[in-house]
């Protein structure tokens, strides 16, 4: 393992390839022990990292804004799709 080895520094996981996860995975399961190697250099966290007040409060204030600044002017901001919405005819120029 590449964070055992010291090859790895450290690693933030918040998406994995099992949820809920595997506890026999070698990984998750030394870990939940706690393990010594471990200390400091790993966090694993839920799907849900992200949720929390201020986050929510976020999500809410910028949907809102985006929101008004399409009905003010037609912006888009942080359209990912614009070209395919242009090609319909639901995207400004």
């Amino acid at each position: 393992m590449a964070l055992r080895s010291g090859r790895l520094g450290a690693a933030g996981l918040d998406v994995l390839p099992k949820e809920p996860p595997d506890r026999t995975h070698a990984l998750i399961a030394a870990w939940a022990r706690n393990k010594a190697w471990l200390e400091g250099r790993l966090v694993i966290t839920p799907h849900t990292a992200f949720y929390t007040p201020e986050s929510l409060a976020d999500m809410r204030r910028l949907s809102a804004q985006a929101a008004a600044d399409y009905l003010r002017d037609g912006s888009l901001r942080a359209g990912v799709n614009l070209e395919a919405l242009r090609r319909e005819g639901y995207a400004p120029g």
